[in-house]
């Protein structure tokens, strides 16, 4: 995993108070903008602690129902993973969604967005993974379209849209050619 060193040592330090025991029966929360690792942490936290530990992934969606409360949809989701069926409630609404019940038993890990050096690295292992060659600058030419000073998720995740199979690739190329740069060069 690239970067996020305190969050990653915020959950080792979760990881070691959890396996001597000096915790337990809490939830962890971890926060932060899309795209910078939440979901790479929780799943190594979980790993980590092995198959008998409860782990429950949600998506914003199930969270954001029209069908029910975002208190209940994580009350609910936390039963199902922990395999309880009915718990002791409360009749309270939470402005932020997390049952009230629960909040002296959270803890809360935040992520923060990729500096420059973080994007490169990513953007190299991607170039790795797909098998493609790429300068030491080149990343810098996504920066310069979009008149910026340093290189932003947005802008990896329009690079990684580009790394498809060859023909979509192609037909991508050619769809959208006018707005690459040095288009004029046909």
């Amino acid at each position: 995993m690239v970067g996020q060193l305190a969050a990653r040592r915020a959950a080792g330090v979760i990881l070691e108070m959890i396996k001597e025991g000096k915790i337990a029966g809490r939830a962890v929360l971890i926060a932060g903008q899309p795209g910078t690792g939440k979901t790479a942490i929780a799943m190594g936290m979980a790993q980590a602690l092995g198959a008998d530990t409860p782990f429950t992934a949600i998506a914003g969606s199930e969270i954001f129902s029209l069908e029910m409360s975002k208190t209940e949809a994580l009350t609910q989701a936390f039963r199902r993973s922990i395999g309880v069926r009915i718990k002791r409630g409360t009749n309270y609404q939470s402005p932020h969604g997390i049952p009230i019940d629960s909040l002296d038993r959270l803890l809360i890990i935040s992520t923060s967005p990729y500096n420059e050096k973080e994007t490169k690295q990513i953007l190299k292992i991607r170039c790795e993974e797909e098998d493609v060659d790429m300068s030491e600058d080149a990343y810098t030419v996504v920066c310069r379209k979009r008149k910026g000073n340093e290189v932003q998720v947005d802008d990896i995740k329009r690079v990684y849209s580009l790394f498809l199979d060859e023909s979509l690739s192609t037909q991508y190329m050619k769809e959208y050619q006018d707005a690459f740069m040095f288009n004029e060069m046909k």
